[in-house]
């Protein structure tokens, strides 16, 4: 009996394939994450604009 269970192989486990939808839907996570962070930093940039363009203002006047 002994023998037998030293010679029998271990199983391997077999990794589960991501599924089509399961990347799609990373994909998209990926691309709104992208965009989200594109707006913020052109938002960040009019609002440096006319903060800038306030104090000019100020200084102008």
């Amino acid at each position: 009996m002994s023998t037998y269970l030293k010679t029998k192989k271990k199983k391997k486990k077999k990794k589960k394939k991501k599924t089509k939808k399961k990347k799609k839907k990373e994909k998209k996570k990926k691309k709104k994450k992208k965009k989200l962070e594109k707006n913020t930093e052109k938002n960040r940039g009019g609002m440096e604009l006319c903060c800038t363009q306030l104090v000019l203002k100020l200084t102008l006047e």
